[in-house]
């Protein structure tokens, strides 16, 4: 009875994370922006600099009051990853054009890849510790909290790749805790995890926090850990020539 209870609460709060992740997502926000003409935040700027820089688009494409990026400061720009401004020119290819950009094709998209990493997370919890509830406990928690749902464009696009990487270091640490790791597969997960966060570098300190821990229980076991080492080594050179 505990845990029904406990089931029916969190779907609940899931629910009501789903209403205001539709209703606070960053490109409402940013369409209030431009109603009112407010200028762009500094990470705004930043990212409609890295989609001028690699399509050549039309002025002034969501910048209020004619602002361009060349007229802002470029000391304002944001540490934004790359893996944002790319997200961004892909939507611009597939919904936009020119003249305006496509807000409610991307907020339907960005909706729909943070609604696949909850189903992520709340997957990896399921096989962590085998409890739906708490599963969906989390999966609220994680629609409810204000840095997801009043969050930096960064943030908020890229959370998809967010649990991806967390599912990544799963699945690895999982396969050498079993002593299944071989060569081959850890050149395969060393990719995926450099690539997840190269896109998402939030992620690096806590990437190689886990990386290191697993290591070191790895090597004080004897389990694989030169095949943990060269997945790590991997995910390192993918890491850093995504930013060269």
């Amino acid at each position: 009875m505990k845990q029904v209870t406990l089931s029916i609460l969190a779907a609940m709060l899931l629910i009501f994370g789903t209403v205001l992740r539709l209703e606070l997502t960053d490109w409402n926000r940013s369409r209030q922006m431009a109603a009112t003409g407010v200028r762009l935040t500094p990470a705004e700027v930043f990212v409609d600099r890295e989609i001028r820089s690699r399509f050549p688009l039309e002025t002034n494409i969501g910048l209020p009051d004619g602002h361009t990026a060349a007229r802002l400061s470029a000391a304002a720009y944001a540490p934004l990853p790359a893996g944002y401004a790319r997200f961004l020119t892909l939507c611009y290819r597939l919904f936009g054009s020119a003249a305006e950009p496509p807000m409610l094709a991307v907020q339907i998209l960005q909706n729909g890849m943070n609604a696949l990493s909850l189903l992520l997370l709340m997957a990896v919890i399921r096989l962590l510790v085998n409890q739906p509830w708490l599963a969906l406990a989390a999966g609220s928690l994680y629609y409810l909290h204000p840095a997801i749902i009043q969050s930096s464009s960064g943030f908020n696009s890229e959370s998809l790749y967010t649990c991806m990487t967390i599912l990544l270091v799963y699945c690895a640490v999982s396969f050498f805790a079993n002593e299944q790791a071989t060569p081959r597969r850890s050149i395969a997960y060393g990719c995926g995890l450099g690539v997840g966060m190269a896109l998402h570098p939030f992620l690096v300190a806590y990437g190689f926090l886990f990386a290191s821990v697993a290591g070191m229980q790895c090597y004080l076991t004897s389990r694989r850990f030169l095949q943990y080492a060269l997945m790590v080594a991997v995910c390192t050179a993918v890491l850093c020539a995504a930013w060269l």
